[in-house]
Order: C-alpha cells, then sequence, then structure tokens
C-alpha cells in the first residue's frame, strides 16, 4: 500500500503498513528498470522524505520516483514542498495533528477513486522531464544549460544578494528528528495500537475492492 526506498536509515512509527526498500528494509529493489515498475501498479503511496528537513531542499526521491510514477508522494513538510510542485499533486505529514490522524486520511483517499483519481489531475497541465540531455532533449533545450545561457547574456544582469550564508544553509533547518518527535509526544499508543488493527482489516477490502475496478 505504502512503498518507500531508503539509503539512510530512520526509525518509523507505524500506523499503516510500510513495505521498505533498500539499506533500512528487507526488500530489495535496484535502481530504474523493471523494478521500480511496481510504484505504478502495486501502491497507492511513495513516502519521499528529506534526511533533514530544511528550506530549499528537497529530496530527489520527490521527483525520480514520486512524480516520474502514478504513485501520490507523501512529504514531511508542506511549506518546503508546495511552492515548487503542481498543486494537489501530494499529502504532507505536517497536516495532521498525529500520525494516527495522516494514516486515516491515507485510508480514506485509498477508499474515495475519486478523491484517489484527483491527485493526478495535475498531469493535465504538467509535463515531467528530465533536465540530463539524454531522456527529453526537445522538452529540456528551454531549460539547464539553454536556460544558464540567457541568464549569462541578460542585460540588465539579475542581482541576487545574498546575507548570512551560514544562516540560510544551516540555522533554516529544525533540529534533527524535531517533527517526528512532535508527532510521537501527540499520540496514544494503546489507542493507536487498536485503530490501527480496525483500520488494517478496512485497507485489505479496500485494496481489493481497487484492484479490481
Amino acid at each position: 500500500m505504502v512503498s518507500e526506498i531508503l539509503l539512510n536509515c530512520g526509525k518509523r512509527t507505524r500506523f499503516i503498513p510500510v513495505d521498505v526498500y533498500g539499506n533500512c528494509g528487507n526488500l530489495t529493489c535496484k535502481r530504474g528498470g523493471s523494478c521500480e515498475d511496481m510504484l505504478d501498479n502495486d501502491y497507492y503511496f511513495y513516502i519521499a522524505f528529506e534526511n533533514s528537513v530544511c528550506k530549499d531542499y528537497i529530496t530527489e526521491k520527490l521527483w525520480n520516483q514520486g512524480y516520474q510514477r502514478n504513485i501520490i508522494p507523501i512529504v514531511l513538510k508542506r511549506s518546503i514542498v508546495e511552492p515548487y510542485v503542481p498543486p494537489k499533486s501530494f499529502v504532507a505529514v505536517d497536516d495532521y495533528a498525529t500520525l494516527e490522524d495522516l494514516a486515516t486520511e491515507l485510508f480514506r483517499i485509498m477508499n474515495d477513486k475519486a478523491l484517489y483519481v484527483s491527485y493526478f489531475e495535475w498531469r493535465r497541465s504538467y509535463k515531467v522531464i528530465f533536465l540530463d540531455g539524454e531522456v527529453h532533449d526537445t522538452l529540456e533545450r528551454p531549460w539547464g544549460f539553454c536556460q544558464l545561457c540567457r541568464l549569462a547574456h541578460q542585460e540588465p544582469r539579475p542581482k541576487l544578494v545574498m546575507g548570512d550564508f551560514n544562516e540560510s544553509w544551516k540555522e533554516s533547518c529544525e533540529k534533527d528528528g524535531e517533527l517526528v518527535f512532535r508527532f510521537l509526544k501527540t499520540t496514544n499508543p494503546r489507542q493507536s495500537i487498536r485503530n490501527y488493527q480496525a483500520l488494517r482489516l478496512k485497507a485489505k477490502i479496500v485494496e481489493s475492492a481497487l484492484k479490481i475496478t
């Protein structure tokens, strides 16, 4: 139901089944190729979490697996991601008071086919392309190095002044684990276990129904 490919390990409190691939899980999947095709067919959501929560830092997993595949990415913090991605194209953890609330919302999205499909409406107005000069060469030409070249020859040349770089680079980051700890403090473990069991049963029913239709 939820997939995650990790290189850096960290503990996750689970209220929803998560398959973990990579160094931190017991499942393996080589990058690219047919292995990642399962994201289109076997999962509803993909966890695209950064190793650190910092201003202007978005994990490459959001672009490579989240938006390159027919799957809804789950991100940590809305305010960091929202300015750079299509509207209503992701689920943000910090929109919810507890992880249990997040899990409940994920099940609600799964259970409502129209709601689930609405998270892909952005594809009508946006197109995902690589800026590597190989995959989508024609589409890339207005961007990448061509854009850099235009800026270099633009008159008057635009100016950008950055103040204290150390403040921008380091002090814009949250303390390690701050966002996760906030959720753990607002969660009732016993109640969460009971609710999780009920939600898991519901998820099995929903998953079967969605795969058939």
